[in-house]
């Protein structure tokens, strides 16, 4: 981890940050054992597939800084994560910009410490600065329920 990618520190040892293209092969291993088949210990070969396409190779719209990791730095493993793609929607012949949360997921002993809110706050904030920006193309971010961003408004 390097200080220009470190976003926020949790606490506790977490410290919410961007992927980079040396977190490929630990994402790829993070995503494909949390979004593994329920009653299965094999890793979802099809899950570690897209991972590694959208982080190490060259992606038209995703690479490893639109993954957003929490790391554990007393054990440098990524324990927390979600993707947001970049996409072009159009409605009524309007196009505009969505940020797609994909590959969502935290290792099971980490659970109920907010690590998932954090992560999706941060997004969001991201996306709120970017429409205040008033850039030419809006950015529109796919809210999921389960992950509670009314929380958000305290950022």
């Amino acid at each position: 981890m390097t200080a220009e990618n470190s976003l926020r520190d949790l606490g506790d040892g977490l410290v919410l940050r961007r992927a980079t293209r040396e977190d490929a092969d630990a994402l790829v291993a993070f995503n494909s054992m949390i979004h593994r088949r329920p009653g299965t210990s094999e890793p979802d070969v099809g899950i570690a597939a897209w991972t590694h396409d959208l982080v190490a190779r060259p992606h038209p719209t995703t690479g490893p800084g639109d993954f957003t990791v929490v790391e554990d730095t007393r054990t440098s493993q990524i324990v927390s994560s979600l993707c947001l793609i970049s996409q072009t929607w159009s409605y009524a012949g309007i196009s505009f910009g969505v940020g797609r949360p994909e590959l969502v997921g935290t290792l099971p002993e980490y659970r109920r410490r907010g690590l998932q809110r954090a992560i999706s706050c941060f997004e969001r904030v991201v996306a709120r600065r970017f429409i205040e920006r008033r850039e030419r193309r809006a950015v529109i971010q796919l809210h999921v329920e389960q992950l509670h961003f009314d929380r958000c408004n305290s950022l």
